[in-house]
């Protein structure tokens, strides 16, 4: 899987036969097929395991840590990958094959995006459901959420304006984001930090 996705990212989904990836991966082609019936379900597969890899931290969850911290810790990590190449190479190619292939991008969003939203959903539900956020719609909040701590580097990555962020900017953009969701979906229970930080200020003003 690691051979395919380097060599869908270089050669494009069309240049990456499956004799171009056995050889890289230094496999027979029929090891390939007894793993993956097509070479879609290959590039699907590639793009569930990047799933995992995002949804690690909520997946190592503990009860004892505060949502704030679960939600900071989830958001650093997202921004992390978010600037990845693997992660930007992917992104960009599923996007160019969309427009050829129209059932391959609904395909590759329920493996990635999707399934991604609807495991932060269930995160938001369990803490619904314990009192430590007042939400309705947990599929709603959990696209809202994502869409804070996200969507402006997802896009200044995809468009080759930031390739490289620093520790500490994660952490400044990841406490950001999360601190304004939970100022919409946060208890009495939920300890937020006397001073928000300008950028959330700036995007409460916005609501």
């Amino acid at each position: 899987m690691d051979a395919a996705a380097d060599l869908f990212v270089s050669h494009g989904y069309d240049g990456a036969s499956m004799e171009i990836i056995a050889e890289a991966a230094d496999v027979s082609r029929q090891t390939i097929y007894n793993q993956f019936e097509s070479k879609e379900a290959l590039f699907r597969a590639i793009i569930d395991n990047l799933a995992d890899e995002f949804l690690a931290p909520l997946a190592k969850a503990s009860r004892r840590v505060s949502v704030r911290e679960t939600l900071i810790a989830f958001a650093e990590h997202t921004l992390d990958l978010l600037v990845q190449p693997k992660f930007v190479g992917l992104y960009r190619l599923t996007l160019t094959e969309t427009t050829r292939f129209p059932d391959f991008g609904p395909s590759v969003y329920e493996a990635g995006a999707l399934r991604a939203q609807e495991t932060v959903a269930l995160y938001l539900r369990e803490q619904a459901q314990s009192g430590n956020l007042e939400l309705a719609d947990p599929f709603l909040a959990a696209g809202q959420f994502m869409a804070l701590v996200g969507r402006d580097t997802e896009l200044k990555a995809l468009f080759g304006v930031e390739s490289h962020l620093s520790s500490q900017e994660i952490r400044r953009r990841a406490k950001a984001g999360v601190d304004v969701f939970l100022k919409a979906y946060g208890t009495r229970g939920v300890v937020l930090p006397s001073r928000v930080p300008k950028t959330a200020r700036r995007s409460l003003r916005l609501r």
